[in-house]
């Protein structure tokens, strides 16, 4: 009954960060994970005072309604749409945790100065990585079909870090914001410093022709701090996906004073036969006015209650007993405190 319960209250921390970025967060209090009536929560336990920030992803699914692009696939996937979603959510998660390995590697190669037959990255166990992922996450999807489809995403995500010379600042990065009416969290994808091809007005001018001393546009690479999120579908961008990167940012700033230079998806292109495996990126960053996050984070709040009571099914019934011994309600601030001292016991034994 402990691990099942602790199980229940996941406790979350970034898969990497660099040593100047943790000291910018050292007194960030400790996040856990959990799900409760269809909704993702962020919790934190300090001084035995449980915080409860509802996800971005939750709030999203809650106040905005599906992008036209949404509502057609939805259309197009009919019944079959949340089945279909909720295995894109866990391809985007196995697709992640690979490029990440990817980007991480990468770094601590750099670092420690490997020798350049290193190797960094391999696709050759991974079939086998995809059914120690089913195995853990209790799946039964198709394990030939993803390690079709999957193979050439991540080869596409790998070209962008290579491509946009990605060095991480941070990956899997929990981020929290509260204000007077609502507070939330979420976990960014990527943070890092990346180069951009930019078009604009450098100092060239035009030396002939009619155009002659006048300023003249040009391309040139700068690097910016960006903050990224994956995604692993190839049927576009949609706009809640640019409100997820904006409210991420405005966590980022308010706990690191990080204003990063710019906000993007990132997600494989469709790969055929015959063509090298591609990626497209979409640049939010002018793109969602913070007024537009106000407006949805005020609809959000006005009709938000944390969580109250939890039911909890536990326990053992007896011949006289009733299934009072197997189940009850039990409030909600409680019942975390309860799975968070658990859930530390069982990390200091590991």
């Amino acid at each position: 009954m402990v691990n099942r319960m602790a199980t229940i209250l996941e406790h979350v921390s970034s898969d990497f960060m660099t040593e100047q970025l943790k000291a910018q967060i050292a007194e960030q209090p400790t996040y856990f994970r959990m799900n409760h009536n269809h909704s993702r929560y962020y919790v934190t336990v300090e001084n035995d005072i449980v915080e409860w920030y509802p996800s971005v992803t939750s709030i999203i699914k809650q106040v905005i309604p599906p992008s036209v692009g949404m509502q057609l696939l939805m259309m197009e996937k009919g019944k079959e749409f949340n089945t279909w979603m909720a295995e894109l959510a866990h391809q985007g998660t196995f697709i992640h945790t690979e490029v990440s390995t990817y980007i991480h590697n990468r770094e601590l190669a750099t670092q420690y100065e490997e020798s350049d037959d290193h190797i960094l990255y391999s696709l050759n166990y991974f079939e086998d990585k995809i059914k120690e992922y089913f195995e853990e996450k209790r799946l039964n999807y198709d394990v030939k079909k993803w390690d079709i489809e999957l193979r050439p995403k991540v080869v596409s995500l790998i070209k962008f870090v290579l491509d946009y010379e990605v060095e991480p600042l941070a990956i899997e990065m929990i981020v929290g914001y509260r204000n007077n009416k609502i507070q939330y969290a979420g976990a960014c994808d990527l943070l890092a410093n990346v180069t951009i091809e930019e078009k604009g007005f450098f100092g060239e001018v035009y030396k002939s022709g009619k155009q002659k001393g006048m300023p003249k546009e040009t391309k040139q690479k700068v690097r910016k701090i960006a903050l990224i999120d994956f995604k692993s579908g190839t049927s576009g961008f949609f706009d809640e996906y640019g409100i997820q990167l904006k409210m991420y940012a405005r966590a980022l700033y308010q706990m690191t004073g990080i204003k990063g230079d710019c906000i993007l998806n990132v997600g494989p292109t469709k790969f055929m036969n015959g063509n090298t495996p591609g990626y497209s990126v979409k640049d939010w960053t002018d793109k969602i006015e913070d007024k537009t996050v106000d407006l949805y984070l005020d609809v959000f709040a006005m009709n938000y209650e944390k969580p109250d009571q939890i039911a909890v099914f536990d326990g053992a019934l007896t011949p006289t007993g009733d299934i009072s011994s197997l189940f009850r309600y039990q409030d909600a601030d409680e019942f975390v405190l309860n799975l968070a001292k658990v859930n530390r016991q069982l990390e200091e034994t590991i």
